[in-house]
C-alpha cells in the first residue's frame, strides 16, 4: 500500500487493470472537471505571489480530489480511468515546478518518461471549471460525509451505552428524502442580497458593515450570515445571478443521487430514494442541519420499516440539510 504520493504514482502507472475508452458522466467527469478547477486556481493564486495557497490547490486540495476519485471509483465497482490518472501526474508535476521543482523534475522525467526538463515546460492551460458538475461534486461530498458522520454519530450512541435502535450487525437501507421547495425564512434574505448586488460588477453596492446590520435586524442572525456568505461567494466564483438568487440547482439532483449511490440498488417511493436490505453503500440517519440548504431528509433504517413512516404531510420529521452541494441552495 502506497504511504505517499510519489509511491502512489509509481504505483498506478504500472498498472495494466486501469479503464481506457470513453469517460464516464459521473465519477471520472467530476474529477476531470475538479483538476481543471484546482489548475486555474493554481495559476491564480501564482499570480498573485500567494504561494501558500498556490501549494494548496496545486498539491493538497489535488490529493484530496484524487481520493475522492478513488473512492467514488471503489465504490462503483469500477477501477480509475487511465487517461485521468495520467492527466494528474501529469498536472500535478507541472503546477508544482515553482514550489518543488526536483520532485516536479523526478515525475516528469523518471515516471512519464519526458525528454526534456520539466522546466521547460508550460504552465498547463485546461478549460473552466463547469459549475454544474463543481457544484454536483461538492454535493455528493457533503452527502457522502454527512452519511458517515450519521453513522459514525450512532456507534459513539451505543459505545457509551445508550439505547439505540441502530443494529450495525443487521441489513440497512438508506432512505434520502428531497423537496423542492426551500424554507420560508430564505425569501427576505434572498431579496435583501437582490437589493444590494450589482451584477455589473459583481459586487455588493454597501459596504460589509452596513449588511450586516440590516441582517441583523431581520432576524435569525445565526443561520442567516452563513446563509447569505454562501450567496455571495457563489456569486464571487461566478455563477449566474439569475441562478443563485432564484435559488435553482445547476445540476439534476435525483439523478445525481442515483448515481452516486449505485441505481441499481436504489428504489424510489414518493419522494424518498430507498435502499433495499443488503446495499453496501455508506448510508447515514439523519442529515443534519446546514444553514442555506434544501429542505431535505436521510434515515438509515433497519430492514423492514416503511420509507414513508418518516414521511407524513409533505415533510420529513426528522433534522435534515439541503440536498445541494455547498454553495447552492
Amino acid at each position: 500500500m502506497p504511504v505517499n504520493n510519489k509511491e502512489w504514482i509509481e504505483e498506478v502507472i504500472k498498472d495494466e487493470t486501469l479503464r481506457t475508452g470513453e469517460l464516464n458522466s459521473f465519477q471520472d467527469a467530476l474529477f476531470d472537471n475538479e483538476m481543471n478547477a484546482l489548475v486555474n486556481e493554481a495559476r491564480k493564486h501564482y499570480e498573485e505571489t500567494s504561494y501558500k495557497l498556490a501549494l494548496k490547490a496545486g498539491h493538497y486540495d489535488f490529493l484530496n480530489a484524487r481520493d475522492s476519485y478513488r473512492e467514488a471509483c471503489n465504490a462503483a465497482g469500477i477501477p480509475l480511468h487511465k487517461d485521468l490518472v495520467l492527466k494528474y501526474i501529469r498536472l500535478q508535476a507541472l503546477v508544482l515546478t515553482p514550489i518543488a521543482p526536483h520532485w516536479s523534475e523526478y515525475i516528469w522525467r523518471e515516471v512519464l518518461d519526458e525528454k526534456s526538463s520539466v522546466q521547460f515546460a508550460l504552465f498547463p492551460e485546461v478549460p473552466a471549471a463547469d459549475l454544474a458538475l463543481s457544484a454536483a461534486r461538492e454535493y455528493v461530498k457533503t452527502t457522502a460525509s454527512n452519511v458517515n458522520s450519521a453513522e459514525a454519530s450512532q456507534l459513539k450512541k451505543m459505545a457509551k451505552g445508550k439505547q439505540s435502535d441502530f443494529d450495525p450487525k443487521k441489513p440497512k437501507k438508506l432512505t434520502i428524502f428531497i423537496t423542492d421547495s426551500f424554507p420560508a425564512w430564505q425569501t427576505k434574505y434572498i431579496d435583501l442580497l437582490k437589493e444590494v448586488w450589482d451584477p455589473a460588477k459583481n459586487s455588493q453596492k454597501i459596504d460589509d458593515k452596513e449588511l450586516n446590520g440590516r441582517i441583523g435586524k431581520m432576524g435569525e442572525m445565526k443561520k442567516a450570515m452563513p446563509f447569505v456568505q454562501t450567496l455571495k461567494k457563489r456569486l464571487r466564483d461566478g455563477e449566474p445571478v439569475d441562478v443563485v438568487l432564484a435559488r435553482k440547482l445547476v445540476f439534476d439532483e435525483p439523478k445525481t443521487l442515483l448515481v452516486c449511490f449505485r441505481a441499481e440498488h436504489v428504489v424510489v417511493v414518493k419522494n424518498a430514494l430507498t435502499f433495499p436490505p443488503g446495499h453496501d453503500s455508506r448510508s447515514e440517519e439523519d442529515c443534519r442541519s446546514r444553514v442555506g440548504r434544501r429542505h431535505c431528509g436521510a434515515r438509515r433504517e433497519q430492514a423492514g420499516q416503511r420509507p414513508d413512516e418518516r414521511w407524513e404531510g409533505g415533510r420529513c420529521h426528522y433534522p435534515c440539510g439541503r440536498v445541494g452541494a455547498p454553495g447552492t441552495t
